[in-house]
């Protein structure tokens, strides 16, 4: 694995930038809002969002199987964190798994059309962009242990989550509670 200042550089399309991924829905989201006025309806698209954390699977996940029976569309994200990559706990062999775990779904998803959002940054910054263009209804993960810096990750998303009425559902997983 490459590293650029000190952070590890993965094959593929990890970009450093979240604004190709946003351009792009911003696209899409612009052509259903063009034939929605022509009918005269308005659009603010209503999602939900499966946050991946340490549940690289798309088989027996409780959190994808509630938000596809949401009926909304759902968008499945993960973060590679700066700060978790730098974190002493970290290692390339670990980053190097998840990346592979992440191209074996990527794989698995591409036959009907479906993909995982891939972000080198931190999870706020992304979902402040995501509430720019849709309205995030659900957000679904599994309960991670672990950590400080996730903990206290998930202690100031819960924080945002709640402030923009956003509710944040986690899934607890191996007996954890």
């Amino acid at each position: 694995m490459d590293c650029i200042k000190g952070r590890p550089v993965f094959p593929g399309h990890l970009d450093d930038s979240i604004d190709f991924f946003f351009s792009e829905l911003i696209k899409i989201l612009h052509v259903l809002q063009t034939l929605a006025e022509k009918e005269g309806l308005a659009i603010v698209q209503k999602i939900s969002i499966v946050w991946l954390k340490r549940d690289l699977r798309l088989q027996d996940h409780a959190p994808l199987a509630a938000a596809i029976e949401s009926g909304l569309p759902v968008l499945m994200l993960y973060f590679f964190e700066p700060s978790l990559i730098v974190a002493p706990q970290s290692s390339e062999r670990h980053w190097r798994f998840v990346w592979e775990s992440l191209s074996d779904m990527q794989q698995t998803l591409k036959p009907i059309q479906a993909t995982i959002a891939i972000f080198h940054s931190e999870v706020e910054a992304v979902f402040e962009r995501i509430s720019e263009e849709y309205e995030i209804e659900n957000v679904l993960s599994h309960l991670e242990t672990g950590i400080e810096i996730t903990f206290r990750r998930d202690k100031k998303m819960k924080k945002y989550f709640t402030e923009r009425g956003i509710r944040w559902e986690e899934f607890s997983q191996q007996g954890v509670q």
